[in-house]
């Protein structure tokens, strides 16, 4: 990536980690606390889509628990979701002011700037969360890091954080698809084509696979593979961008 100055995937923790917490209730809800209805409430409405009611909620909840990890994180997580991009790097920085090493919180803010192509600063929050040893979900932060590298054109370390979401999380079937994408970016076309035939055998289609599919074929000059992957994706997505990029070619 243009720019990392050879940091990405630095094992190094960050200073911006703190200290990992030794103490679990750092990455769970207080029981106790006052805001704790308002913020089950607001999760509950942020899950089910409803954004104005649970916004509602956990604005109560920040009120009422204001050093609440949990309360910020959730806030941040539904500015995210309202593409209120400003609001949500505000809430997260909330969150972490309180609990630099909380790994949730850190996993979430990595996916969040990588998608602001912040992928250096993305990295590091990644690196937070797996230096902490109470992290009981690492395989999260492994393929978001995984794909953020990949976005950044890091392939040799999208490589490492791909392959350990495997070994950590085999059933994880979407992590195939990405190391197709990655052995295709590597011009490993063979790879690549077994990856995705991997993938496919247990993931219901979708237009980006069937779309790589098509290239990764055009590169191993195998006709019938792409005409089946043609054939596909104009039958059972037409509308989609990459079905109505092949009727304009």
């Amino acid at each position: 990536m243009s720019g990392s100055d050879g940091k990405f995937g630095n094992k190094d923790v960050p200073a911006i980690c703190g200290e990992p917490s030794t103490d679990k209730r750092t990455s769970l809800s207080d029981k106790k606390d006052r805001g704790d209805i308002h913020l089950q409430l607001g999760m509950g409405y942020l899950q089910q889509g409803k954004y104005e009611t649970a916004l509602s909620q956990l604005k109560k909840a920040v009120q009422l628990s204001p050093s609440s990890v949990d309360a910020h994180s959730a806030m941040a997580l539904l500015n995210q979701r309202m593409k209120r991009t400003d609001e949500a790097r505000k809430s997260y920085e909330r969150a972490l002011r309180i609990a630099p090493g909380n790994p949730d919180t850190n996993n979430n803010y990595g996916y969040f700037l990588c998608q602001q192509g912040e992928f250096l600063a993305a990295d590091k929050r990644f690196q937070c969360a797996l230096a902490n040893p109470l992290y009981n979900t690492p395989w999260r932060a492994y393929y978001n890091a995984g794909i953020c590298a990949l976005k950044a054109g890091e392939l040799k370390q999208a490589d490492i954080y791909l392959r350990t979401t495997r070994q950590l999380a085999p059933n994880v079937q979407q992590t195939l698809f990405h190391l197709a994408d990655l052995a295709y970016k590597r011009q490993s076309y063979l790879q690549a084509a077994d990856y995705l035939k991997r993938y496919r055998e247990g993931a219901d289609p979708r237009p980006e696979d069937l779309w790589l599919g098509v290239l990764i074929a055009r590169k191993l000059d195998d006709a019938d593979m792409e005409a089946s992957y043609l054939l596909s994706l104009k039958n059972l997505f037409p509308d989609s961008d990459q079905a109505q990029d092949l009727y304009t070619q």
